[in-house]
């Protein structure tokens, strides 16, 4: 009895939080390898902030005090390795065929992926039966054997199978150029703010609610990813709760910004932020709309950020309430990919042609991240005279690395990974332009 007991509350201990770190434990360690730890304990950390000034508000001096607490303007480092950074791309070669991406491909992605599967091929069947049961079924050597014709599984079987099939990322050739781009365009009218590396300093409650505002210092690489100009229409597919949004506004460029969501009450959020930051005279530039992002099919904005639902790694290990890992969202789970994959589409199709979609993440999930945009690649090619490329945004990983820690070895993106020292993260963003 007193087993049984104990073993039932271990069990009950047993939250969402720790349903999330087991997941992350299977799929990302393989991946990041050697990295994997540190990235583990910074995930289950409190994270940084940065702080961007609200540049609609006059007289704004709260940039002075915080520097004066020690925070620096991530953007001004970040320009003063831009100059170094663009001398050193000017011998190398500015466009990547297809056919050196195949290479890329051969070299890399299918060496991660193949550590992954040596990493499963070892966990045992009670670590991993649904994974092992696949394998059993794909794998039989020897055909003389007796085997049924079919093997049932209960639903609960067949949806942990589904989940293992979503969750790894499986590199292919696809017909798209890889080019090197201009240089990131850095806002001089953005600024953001963060403490430097080691410093563990929080920021201070504004006293004036509408003077700054605290996000993710890597939430900011997919608005400049975007490369806003003056009178750029803007969508932002799925804008809640609207940081990145309101960031976009402070470049000062976008002539409009249209914010939507499928979700009411996220929505209604998004508008109460932008009520509390953005001035009556300026708000004229942001529309919001209530709609299904994948319904966007017209041809008619400059630049679009899909920034997808995805597996949300820090709040999925640290928020234990009925996050993605709950069991009653399996489902949900189990259909993000599909969804992130039809978003990216969505927006594919309703930018104009010369100009560009960010994708954006924020998740460690390589089939999330390269592999929904390889996906998406595919079904461009094959269901749509749609042509694009991608922009290799590789200077982002050398002009930000004063303040950010970045993975190497994405195929399509760029992937911001959490530290001890430079607890941001993790963002993954790709740029992709449209030709034709």
């Amino acid at each position: 009895d007193e087993d049984y007991l104990a073993s039932a509350e271990t069990i009950s201990k047993f939250n969402n939080c720790d349903r999330a770190l087991e997941n992350f434990d299977l799929y990302y360690k393989p991946v990041y390898g050697e990295r994997w730890p540190s990235i583990r304990i910074s995930l289950l950390t409190a994270k940084k902030s940065c702080v961007i000034i609200n540049n609609f508000v006059t007289e704004n001096e709260y940039g002075d005090t915080f520097s004066d607490l020690g925070a620096v303007d991530i953007l001004e480092l970040a320009r003063k390795r831009q100059t170094a950074y663009a001398n050193k791309m000017n011998k190398t070669n500015i466009k990547q065929s297809s056919l050196d991406q195949a290479d890329v491909l051969r070299n890399v992605s299918s060496d991660q992926y193949a550590s992954q599967e040596d990493n499963y091929s070892n966990v045992s069947e009670e670590q991993n039966p649904v994974y092992d049961s696949i394998i059993s079924e794909t794998d039989r050597k020897n055909l003389d054997l007796f085997m049924p014709a079919q093997v049932v599984y209960s639903d609960h079987m067949e949806q942990r199978i589904e989940e293992v099939r979503q969750s790894i990322y499986t590199p292919q050739d696809v017909k798209v150029d890889i080019v090197q781009p201009a240089p990131v365009s850095l806002s001089v009218d953005l600024t953001a703010l963060a403490f430097p590396p080691g410093d563990v300093n929080m920021f201070p409650e504004p006293k004036t609610q509408n003077r700054h505002f605290m996000l993710d210092a890597s939430s900011i690489l997919p608005v400049l990813a975007l490369d806003l100009h003056a009178g750029n229409r803007l969508l932002d597919l799925c804008a809640a709760p609207g940081g990145k949004g309101l960031a976009a506004l402070q470049t000062l460029k976008p002539d409009q910004v249209l914010c939507n969501d499928i979700s009411k009450s996220r929505l209604n959020r998004l508008k109460s932020i932008m009520r509390l930051y953005v001035p009556d005279e300026h708000r004229v530039r942001i529309k919001t709309t209530l709609r299904d992002g994948q319904k966007f099919t017209q041809q008619e904005f400059d630049k679009v950020l899909v920034d997808v639902p995805c597996n949300t790694d820090r709040h999925s290990v640290l928020d234990g309430g009925r996050n993605l890992f709950s069991p009653a969202r399996i489902q949900e789970r189990i259909g993000l990919p599909k969804l992130q994959t039809e978003l990216l589409l969505s927006g594919l199709q309703c930018v104009k042609v010369g100009g560009c979609v960010v994708y954006s993440t924020c998740t460690l999930s390589p089939a999330q991240n390269d592999g929904i945009v390889q996906s998406a690649l595919d079904r461009l090619w094959r269901e749509t005279n749609i042509s694009v490329e991608i922009e290799d945004l590789a200077e982002f990983r050398h002009i930000f690395s004063d303040t950010l820690s970045f993975y190497d070895s994405c195929r399509f993106g760029q992937l911001v990974i959490p530290s001890l020292s430079k607890n941001f993260g993790p963002m993954y963003f790709c740029r992709i332009r449209r030709i034709s």
